[in-house]
């Protein structure tokens, strides 16, 4: 093997050896920033996760709030039915069907997205490693959009329902601020039926059927047209309270749960 051969041989190894380690620190950087992307991801998928146990907590109790008035409207109008039992027109008190109807509607609720829209919208979503914890939050954002739907419908049935009793009872009489106080104090469902089934044995009650206004309906047949829609508004209600709106609060409570464990607060 001539000199030159020999040189030529020897500048390839070195070209070589500077070639697989130019590779190697390519590769180490690539992994490197990888790695610096994916925690900085992650970071961010954690702050997203710590809001969004935040916006849960808000949406439990915009919606204990309304489950425990839908709840009172339901309870309303199974007592209003069983009241009417039988009864003849003129037994009927102006007092006693407004007592049954005195709200026929459950407070709005609006979920909270500020962190979830954007959590989809960047993705971070997609790299939640929890699959269990994904999954959940996609249910959970279902039965949202699901309930707002049922919102807008129980809506319109209190609207009608409103109306319906406007044909029949007389809600002009004194004092009807302070009947509207009564059942708003209540803070839980307990309290409020005690309050409710008490109020006929009260002062106040007394006084207003004393001087009974009467009722605006003229006959038996307006005040079971009132009834027919009550009874339909609450074949569609009845469901909101028993059922969807505490499933949504156990799922939030679940991700909750999911949440404090995956992405604990640093």
């Amino acid at each position: 093997m001539t000199a030159s051969h020999k040189r030529f041989r020897k500048y390839l190894w070195y070209s070589l050896g500077e070639i697989i380690l130019v590779v190697i620190g390519i590769l180490i950087a690539i992994q490197v920033n990888n790695w610096n992307e994916n925690r900085i991801e992650q970071k961010q998928i954690h702050a997203y996760a710590r809001a969004l146990a935040g916006d849960l907590r808000d949406d439990i109790a915009t919606v204990r709030l309304s489950a425990y008035q839908a709840r009172n409207v339901v309870f309303q109008i199974d007592e209003l039915v069983a009241y009417l039992q039988d009864r003849s027109f003129d037994s009927i008190s102006n007092i006693d069907l407004y007592r049954h109807v005195w709200s026929m509607g459950y407070r709005p609720f609006a979920f909270n997205r500020a962190a979830l829209d954007p959590m989809k919208s960047s993705g971070a979503l997609r790299e939640v490693r929890n699959q269990e914890l994904a999954r959940k939050i996609s249910e959970y954002e279902g039965l949202t959009y699901h309930l707002e739907e049922d919102q807008v419908s129980d809506s319109r049935n209190a609207r009608d329902a409103y109306l319906a009793t406007n044909k029949v009872i007389n809600r002009n009489f004194p004092d009807r601020a302070t009947v509207h106080e009564v059942f708003t104090a209540a803070t839980d469902a307990e309290r409020f039926y005690e309050s409710f089934l008490e109020f006929p044995s009260t002062e106040l009650y007394q006084r207003i059927d004393e001087d009974d206004l009467g009722l605006v309906a003229t006959d038996m047949r307006d005040v079971q047209e009132m009834v027919n829609v009550l009874i339909s508004y609450r074949s569609d209600l009845y469901a909101r309270p028993d059922f969807e709106l505490p499933r949504l609060m156990a799922l939030a409570q679940e991700l909750i749960d999911l949440i404090e464990t995956e992405y604990p607060e640093e």
